[in-house]
């Protein structure tokens, strides 16, 4: 059986799918409302630069604080542009799942 997501839970996978590797949606569990930590920290080892900086950008709209060090020099400079108005749109219009 499915689980009903909230509107901010789904707008949170849609931002999750959209950004530059969209295999970091799944380290979102909502059915028991918690991010893989191993897996996802595993996963920053491996993704090149700018979905590291993608996916700990996701863990600060998670968390509502930055908890893996995410430099917003690194969103303008590293992140492709469409990554970039991601975050944008998010700056201007916050969700918290």
């Amino acid at each position: 059986m499915a689980i009903r997501l909230s509107n901010d839970e789904s707008a949170f996978l849609d931002l999750a799918r959209s950004g530059p590797d969209s295999r970091v949606a799944d380290f979102w569990d909502f059915e028991l409302c918690e991010m893989r930590l191993e897996a996802f920290e595993k996963y920053l080892d491996v993704a090149s630069r700018s979905e590291v900086v993608f996916a700990k950008f996701l863990a600060v709209v998670w968390y509502g604080q930055d908890r893996y060090g995410l430099d917003i020099a690194d969103v303008a400079t590293i992140l492709d542009p469409a990554a970039r108005h991601l975050v944008a749109r998010w700056v201007l219009s916050p969700i918290w799942p």
